[in-house]
C-alpha cells in the first residue's frame, strides 16, 4: 500500500465521520482482515496492510469520533475475534 492511498484513505474516513457525527451516539469498530501465507514468505506490504486494517483504522475512527462521542456521553466499542489471543491452525 503507497503512503498517499493511506493519506487519502484516512482522510475520506475522517471527512466522512466528521459528516455524520452530529447523529452519533455509539461507534462500533467490528472489522479485521487475517493473512494466512508463512511469515517467512509474507511481504512487508502484506503486513502493514494487516496492521493498518486492524490497528490504525480503528484508532483513526476512535480518535475522530472521539470529540462528538464526549459531548453526547456516546460509546465506542471495539469487537476483535479470539485469532489475537491463540495460535492459528491456519499456520503452515
Amino acid at each position: 500500500m503507497r503512503a498517499s492511498s493511506e493519506v487519502q484513505n484516512e482522510t475520506l474516513s475522517t471527512y466522512s465521520l466528521r459528516k455524520i457525527a452530529s447523529g452519533l451516539d455509539v461507534v462500533v469498530s467490528n472489522a479485521g482482515i487475517l493473512h494466512t501465507e508463512k511469515a517467512i514468505d509474507t511481504k512487508t506490504e502484506d503486513f502493514q496492510r494487516v496492521l493498518h486494517f486492524n490497528t490504525t483504522m480503528p484508532f483513526v475512527l476512535a480518535r475522530e469520533a472521539m470529540p462528538h462521542l464526549r459531548k453526547v456521553k456516546g460509546n465506542i466499542i471495539f469487537v476483535s475475534s479470539d485469532s489475537g489471543k491463540y495460535c492459528s491452525t491456519v499456520v503452515r
